[in-house]
C-alpha cells in the first residue's frame, strides 16, 4: 500500500527526491532490490551528494550479484568518507566475491580497526581466511 500511494505522489510530482528516495527504500525493504535501484538511481540524479544512498545502490547491487556496480558504488562511497563501516563490510564481500582477495584483506583491517567486535567483519574474515588460508 506504501509504495502504491508513493507511486501515486510519484505521478503528481516526478521529481520529488523525498518521494523517491522513500520509494527506493520501501523496495530494498521488500528485497525488490531492482526496482529500488531504479528509484534510487533517479534520486541521485537529483541528489548526488547523498553518500549514505550510494552506499545503499551498492549494497543493492550486490546483492543481485551485480558486483563490479557493487565495488564501483562503494569505492565512490569510500572516497567520500572512508570511515563508512558498512561500506567497508560490503566492499570486503563483494572484493572476495570478486576473488581480489588482497583488495578484501586491506579494507577488512580497516574495518576490523574501527570495530574488532563487528560481527559481519568477523565473519567476512572467516570466510576470507578460508578463501586463502591467511589474512
Amino acid at each position: 500500500q506504501a509504495i502504491k500511494n508513493l507511486s501515486k505522489a510519484l505521478n503528481i510530482n516526478p521529481h520529488s527526491r523525498r518521494v523517491l528516495r522513500m520509494l527506493a527504500l520501501a523496495y530494498v525493504q521488500l528485497k525488490q532490490y531492482d526496482e529500488a535501484i531504479r528509484y534510487g538511481n533517479e534520486y541521485l540524479s537529483v541528489r548526488p551528494g547523498d553518500t549514505d544512498f550510494i552506499y545503499l545502490l551498492a549494497y543493492c547491487h550486490k546483492k543481485l550479484g551485480h558486483l563490479d556496480k557493487a565495488a564501483d558504488y562503494g569505492e565512490r562511497v569510500r572516497l567520500r568518507d572512508p570511515l563508512h563501516l558498512k561500506n567497508l563490510v560490503n566492499l570486503v564481500d563483494v572484493y572476495i566475491a570478486r576473488e581480489n582477495f588482497t583488495r578484501a584483506g586491506h579494507l577488512l583491517e580497516a574495518a576490523l580497526e574501527q570495530d574488532p567486535e563487528n560481527a559481519a567483519a568477523r565473519r567476512l574474515r572467516e570466510k576470507l581466511e578460508a578463501r586463502t588460508g591467511n589474512i
